[in-house]
């Protein structure tokens, strides 16, 4: 064939159809014309969220410092949901007779200044411990995904209100926030909880923001637009399932911080009120009597040392294993 013939090149362009690379997370169709082109567009979708997923696993199971860490959390959520059946002596028993034991057969882990088993109130801390992260996480998503959604899809002036708020929130020192906000609403762990998911939640405002308005630019999202798809329908069924690999990051994140805050502000008795104990308020106790005892705040330590280290591991594994393609910021 001649390639100068400009009759032959025109007809072989037209003769060609654009490629298209179909998207790993995105239900990428707009309205569907009859019942078999909906089950074609389902099992395509599945087929497409179901390969990105498979392929997801078997990068993170490559990694195993990831692995450790998650069966770490696994071992440490076990055991402190099974406190009850694992504990060798009341946590909240009181024995001034045995105050502050060094470890033994019979206290494992020693007792505090008023004779409480040290073991057991550590696992029994441990459900606080991760109960409150979880509290905190469920708070930051709450407020930090609508309003992402709703700055990310919206754009114009609302765009420009919550952006502003949520930067005006991230300015401010992190701990003083948290406090201030618990001087307004009282002590306790789950006013705390509010407090640090409050502090938390602009992170995932601009995440969900960032990550929306690189969805919405997807032919997909145009076509469902055009087509007259309601904004509430296409950011459940287009934008959030291609937004979740970065809140999926992020939310490991951020339950390692809120644990650590959590420990924060119970070790400076704003958080967990006694006699309930938490690892934050076991290691506050321990302080208090290290001079007679430097072995009370090893294990309240190490327990959250490894509980946040977990965290942030695992969320480098699934930010590496999600790879550059999904994971936007």
């Amino acid at each position: 064939m001649n390639q100068h013939d400009p009759t032959a090149t025109t007809s072989d362009t037209q003769g060609q159809k654009p490629a298209t690379t179909p998207q790993k997370w995105a239900v990428w169709s707009a309205q569907p014309t009859s019942p078999a082109a909906t089950e074609t567009t389902n099992q395509t979708t599945a087929h497409y969220a179901g390969s990105a997923v498979r392929q997801t696993l078997r990068r993170f199971m490559r990694m195993r410092a990831s692995v450790v860490c998650c069966v770490l959390l696994l071992l440490l959520t076990t055991v402190s949901v099974a406190a009850p059946l694992l504990a060798t002596h009341d946590p909240d028993a009181t024995d001034l007779s045995s105050s502050l034991v060094s470890p033994s057969g019979d206290h494992w882990l020693g007792t505090d200044q008023i004779g409480r088993d040290t073991y057991s109130r550590l696992i029994y801390a441990g459900r606080v411990s991760l109960l409150a992260a979880v509290e905190a996480l469920v708070v930051s998503v709450g407020i930090g995904l609508p309003l992402g959604l709703v700055a990310g899809f919206a754009r114009g002036k609302t765009d420009a209100i919550i952006s502003a708020v949520t930067d005006a929130v991230m300015a401010m020192p992190g701990l003083l926030l948290a406090i201030a906000i618990i001087g307004a609403i009282g002590p306790g762990l789950t006013n705390a909880m509010i407090a640090v998911g409050v502090l938390l939640s602009p992170r995932f405002v601009r995440l969900v923001r960032a990550s929306v308005i690189s969805v919405r630019e997807n032919a997909y999202i145009e076509a469902a637009i055009t087509s007259g798809t309601s904004p509430v329908r296409i950011m459940g069924r287009h934008v959030i399932p291609n937004i979740l690999p970065p809140l999926l990051v992020q939310a490991a994140f951020t339950t390692g911080f809120a644990m650590l805050a959590e420990a924060s502000l119970s070790f400076l008795g704003l958080g967990v009120q006694p006699p309930q104990a938490s690892w934050g308020s076991m290691l506050n106790s321990a302080y208090q009597t290290i001079n007679q005892s430097s072995f009370q705040p090893i294990p309240p330590g190490i327990a959250i040392a490894v509980a946040v280290l977990a965290f942030n591991v695992i969320g480098d594994g699934l930010r590496a294993s999600i790879g550059r393609e999904e994971y936007r910021s």
